[in-house]
């Protein structure tokens, strides 16, 4: 197994690569549900959206990152997921927020 050979590391729900690489997949057509995806690879997916420029608007972003996960619905779930990666980044500095929207501060 590959946990015993130490090339995996169980992190809550998920399973990781030692390297610890968040790798954003689009999960079009197969109909997982956001629980299913690891808080690590919203986070990221916020940020790759956030990395192509210009600031956004909270519901555009979400809808955005839902599109790149390749998520069908929208529902409130999604919302909370993304909107808790959103409020993780805005509270660690990463992002910032204004009367125009969020945008990437580094």
């Amino acid at each position: 197994m590959a946990a015993e050979h130490d090339a995996i590391e169980r992190r809550g729900d998920f399973v990781w690569g030692k390297d610890g690489r968040v790798t954003v997949r689009s999960r079009a057509g197969t109909e997982i549900p956001i629980e299913r995806v690891a808080p690590e690879e919203i986070r990221e997916a916020v940020l790759l959206v956030m990395r192509t420029g210009g600031v956004r608007e909270r519901k555009a972003l979400i809808q955005e990152v839902r599109t790149l996960l390749g998520l069908d619905r929208g529902g409130a779930k999604l919302q909370e997921a993304v909107g808790a990666a959103i409020d993780d980044l805005l509270a660690s500095g990463v992002l910032g927020e204004g009367s125009s929207g969020i945008q990437l501060r580094q």
